[in-house]
């Protein structure tokens, strides 16, 4: 994200300021702004349980740098007294060389901490950073808090939503140039698009709206608008002036502290803290004195730096948990921010400064040669960790089956060309519709672990397939907003619609699995006539996670362990789900039918780990290529007698 002290740019003739009788003033109080944003997102990271709305910090700097383009760069591009060359030349000496130091020393880094598996997919987000496209492939893994401590350029994504805006900021330039008076009533109507579809979209993918420009964008407009806004106010007096912007300054710590994860994104907390970031920023160009809590000389050097602190907090955090498999403790936590704030600093001075201020890089042709340098080796680092498969030629070769099992990953739930086709869609084929006796595949990551394995038997056999869209347990509708009742009846009706005479539910089935709750969603399905076909859990426990068993043998120096799960470790594991299933069956006998991958993995007195050497896990539960084959028969079976018919 674009943190930058709101200084002249050497060259361009253009300061962000405001003009007043005649000199340019600077408003040191946005230091401090930036400070408060760069403590929340770090005590967010460090310490979530006690400031659990600390990333909200990234709102405020959105609406920050929307304030500082406004005021530093648009009037003069509009009017064509700077090129966008020189815009996004400004940018890029502003952002990038700090952002390359982070990414040498956190790949160095990596590259001795991080295992093949891991480490391929940190590739994955490097490679992407000299495109400023990491946003899109966080958007592809998943949820923001889902396993977050195993990504350590997660943070980066809001710079790839920086850029993306500059970007945008060019197009519409080149669009308005000629029609500069349209620029903001066109760029009002499309923020107002911007917050209605995030609003949309949000409850059937939070992390589109969480991680994308299209629904990021309002935030960055309204601080444009507060820019223009502040040019047309024009200075006024200070007293009532601060009093709005302690109110604001206040406003956005409280959020930081009520708002929390399981808040809805956009909702009332994200618009209060925009609103008070922009009125605060209005407030602060108004001014007609300085505001002397805000220019103590400690939080405005935090709000300079805030930049290379939001750089290095987070890969500290990340590395930390990647080495050790704990979450830092307090202690560890603070030292680890210590050492951030340490780096941010030093970057600040020997890097970000001289490069700035044309004492280092003094040319366009220095700093092109430098960046495309840089962001050349990026690539080809990257290329080269995917290629060798995660560095695997570094580890034994008895232990690269293993690393390879655990890199493993099943495909985006539902292909995305159909997500983004049908946004609104609650089931998505898995095959070419055929007509009737469909199956749907209703469950957890574990229902997606096996969908290709299953759309190819359904395919053999000339059988429609489908998944739900949505990552929902079987048993637990209703829990949550994401799997309400009322999605669970959308499921329902548009199987009927569809053709689908039967519900094959698949998950990791949690121990306090609801009898009742079972019942209740199951006389729904009877009552649309619609069979069941609801699969125990397969074996997992922490055993069986490859990476914990090379792990294992590195530091012991042995090979890796083929030994499985006791068969009795399992049966205990599936004791209560079974019962409940059991008990299902017995009370909608012409309805449900329970399977068991019992036999097809375990014999007598073990639940096997691999198949001829290969891994049936990639962690302690989702199955490989390997291990999804051992269930092959059993769903052949399955799909032929739905198909012939008792």
């Amino acid at each position: 994200m674009e943190i930058c002290r709101h200084e002249e740019p050497r060259g361009f003739g253009l300061a962000v300021t405001t003009q007043t009788a005649g000199k340019r003033r600077y408003i040191d109080e946005i230091d401090a702004l930036r400070a408060l944003a760069v403590l929340l997102v770090v005590l967010f990271h460090a310490y979530p349980d006690s400031v659990p709305g600390g990333f909200i910090g990234v709102d405020v700097f959105f609406v920050i740098s929307g304030f500082v383009i406004a005021r530093a760069y648009l009037p003069d591009l509009l009017a064509r007294r700077i090129t966008l060359g020189a815009f996004w030349a400004a940018r890029f000496r502003r952002l990038s060389p700090a952002l390359l130091l982070m990414l040498a020393v956190v790949t160095v880094a990596a590259l001795w901490i991080i295992h093949p598996d891991k480490l391929i997919k940190y590739s994955e987000t490097l490679l992407a950073q000299p495109f400023y496209l990491q946003n899109f492939v966080f958007w592809e893994e998943g949820d923001y808090f889902a396993d977050a401590l195993t990504r350590p350029l997660l943070h980066t994504w809001s710079l790839a939503v920086e850029e993306q805006f500059y970007l945008f900021i060019g197009l519409a330039v080149l669009v308005f140039r000629f029609a500069p008076r349209l620029f903001l009533p066109v760029l009002a109507l499309v923020s107002m698009a911007s917050l209605i579809a995030a609003i949309y979209i949000a409850p059937q993918s939070p992390k589109t709206v969480f991680y994308m420009l299209p629904t990021r964008l309002w935030q960055l407009s309204l601080g444009i608008f507060a820019a223009y806004a502040a040019q047309s106010i024009g200075r006024r007096g200070a007293g009532l002036n601060h009093a709005i912007v302690a109110i604001c300054f206040g406003v956005i710590a409280v959020n930081g502290f009520a708002f929390s994860e399981a808040s809805p994104f956009p909702g009332p907390h994200a618009f209060l803290t925009c609103g008070a970031t922009a009125v605060a920023l209005i407030a602060l160009d108004a001014q007609t004195r300085s505001f002397s809590p805000l220019m103590f000389a400690p939080l405005r050097y935090v709000g300079r730096i805030s930049y290379g602190f939001y750089l290095w907090h987070w890969p500290p955090i990340s590395l930390w948990f990647l080495a050790t498999q704990s979450k830092p403790t307090p202690l560890v936590a603070t030292l680890l921010m210590v050492l951030a704030f340490g780096m941010a600093a030093t970057s600040y001075h020997l890097v970000e400064r001289p490069i700035r201020e044309r004492r280092a890089l003094p040319t366009i042709v220095a700093l092109r040669r430098f960046v495309l340098g840089g962001m050349a080796m990026v690539v080809l680092v990257s290329v080269t960790i995917v290629g060798t498969n995660g560095a695997l030629p570094l580890y034994p070769k008895e232990m690269r089956p293993f690393f390879l099992a655990a890199k493993e990953r099943g495909p985006f739930r539902c292909p995305i060309s159909f997500r983004l086709r049908d946004p609104e869609a609650e089931l998505c084929p898995l095959t070419e519709d055929r007509g009737e006796l469909g199956i749907l595949v209703l469950g957890d990551s574990h229902a997606d672990m096996l969908d290709e394995m299953l759309a190819d038997i359904a395919d053999t056999l000339d059988q429609p397939i489908f998944l739900t869209v949505r990552n929902c347990d079987y048993g637990y509708f209703g829990q949550s907003s994401f799997c309400s009742d009322q999605i669970l009846t959308e499921v329902i009706e548009t199987a009927k619609r569809s053709g689908i005479s039967t519900v094959l539910a698949i998950s990791l089935w949690p121990e306090d699995l609801s009898y009742d709750a079972l019942v209740e969603e199951t006389a729904l399905l009877v009552d649309a006539d619609l069979r069941l076909v609801i699969m125990e859990s397969v074996p997992s426990d922490p055993s069986l996670n490859p990476i914990r068993r090379a792990r294992t043998a590195l530091e012991t120096g042995t090979a890796p362990s083929l030994v499985g799960l006791p068969v009795e470790v399992y049966q205990e594991q599936t004791l209560s789900q079974r019962a409940a299933f059991a008990a299902l069956a017995e009370r909608f006998p012409d309805h449900v039918m329970v399977l068991s991958p019992q036999p097809y993995f375990c014999d007598d007195d073990a639940c096997r780990f691999h198949t001829d050497g290969l891994p049936n896990y990639r962690d302690r539960s989702h199955l490989t290529r390997a291990g999804r084959e051992n269930l092959r028969p059993m769903f052949r079976d399955l799909f032929e007698h739905l198909r012939d018919g008792p």
